[in-house]
């Protein structure tokens, strides 16, 4: 019996340490979790729906993502910064962030130019926006994205004056007040295949505007870009537009704040890619997700992943990763899972 005594002490010493170094392990790179909060903007619009498209990816994986919606950026922005609210990561536009951001948020880059459409009730056209002086005008909610920077926009162009008179309008609300009459002017962010937007193309009297500065409104405020509607674009044999139309973007992006776990990074990339690579009608196959003109430091793996998807194409590896990185996602949430 004392003969294995030896042995015995040196199994357990052996089990001791490796227990060690397996918490050491898990306590320097932590399993990661299976639920992920993110803020999306209201109910139904395109940051939730592409909150929702993220969340089917993502389930994949075995990873629950929670949607918090909100009135708009600048509640986007107080979850995410008070860690005290579990959320993680943001679909929101730029031009919100603060000097303390820095230390605590990444962008994971940008993932759609969202468009601004300016429909109007006027009998001659309407170029310029100091055009808007003395009339009513819907420019978003108090606290959206959207109205912050159209009053950007209107003191750079001088059009915004006592005579001007704002309301507080849904997108919805908006086009209806405008069908009707009582306002002049309702300025909202959609897509071409979106049911307002047609409504309010289709509606009689009513014009959309295209804004003759619009390069030039672009340069001065950053956070939004210039684009064109092409001629012939949402109906190429009734010829709609029939003219190129001049328009003004959002940027909008994904952060996610410093402490998210890397896995969860990658996998919020990897469904940033599959939602946004394909083509549209204001950008190029594989122009998203993108590095773009930004007031917080990007992900550095943002960048290598960004790098790769560009040089890989659409190739046989799930969304341009490499082997090791993919391996290494699908490996941790196998072992949480266990």
């Amino acid at each position: 019996m004392w003969p294995r005594l030896p042995l015995v002490i040196g199994i357990a010493s052996a089990a001791i340490v490796l227990a060690v170094l397996y918490i050491t392990y898990r306590w320097v790179d932590p399993l990661p979790p299976r639920h992920l909060a993110i803020a999306a903007g209201p109910a139904g619009s395109v940051y939730d729906n592409f909150a929702r498209q993220y969340a089917r990816i993502l389930a994949r994986h075995g990873v629950e993502l929670e949607i918090r919606n909100s009135a708009g950026a600048l509640e986007d922005f107080a979850l995410l910064r008070d860690a005290r609210s579990g959320v993680q990561a943001a679909l929101t536009t730029l031009g919100f962030t603060q000097s303390g951001d820095v230390n605590t948020l990444y962008s994971l880059g940008g993932i759609l130019d969202g468009v601004i459409f300016i429909f109007y009730r006027n009998a001659e056209p309407i170029t310029h926006f100091a055009q808007f002086r003395g009339k009513r005008l819907s420019i978003g909610m108090p606290g959206a994205a959207l109205r912050a920077l159209m009053l950007e926009v209107l003191k750079a162009t001088d059009a915004l004056d006592d005579s001007t008179y704002l309301l507080d309008l849904d997108n919805t609300e908006a086009i209806d007040a405008l069908i009707a009459g009582e306002i002049d002017v309702a300025v909202f962010p959609s897509q071409l295949d979106d049911s307002l937007f047609q409504r309010a193309l289709d509606a009689p009297g009513i014009r959309l505007m295209s804004v003759a500065q619009a390069e030039a409104i672009a340069k001065t405020v950053p956070e939004l870009k210039h684009v064109v509607l092409w001629r012939g674009l949402i109906s190429l044999n009734r010829d709609i537009p029939k003219s190129d139309i001049d328009l003004i973007a959002v940027r909008n992006r994904l952060l996610v704040r410093k402490d998210l776990h890397p896995a969860l990074q990658y996998l919020l990339l990897e469904a940033m890619r599959e939602v946004h690579w394909p083509s549209g009608p204001f950008n190029r196959l594989g122009e998203f997700p993108a590095e773009q003109p930004n007031d917080l430091p990007s992900l550095q793996r943002q960048r290598r992943f960004t790098a790769r998807a560009r040089s890989s194409g659409n190739g046989t590896r799930p969304f341009g990763l490499p082997h090791s990185s993919t391996e290494s996602c699908s490996l941790s949430f196998r072992s949480s899972r266990r």
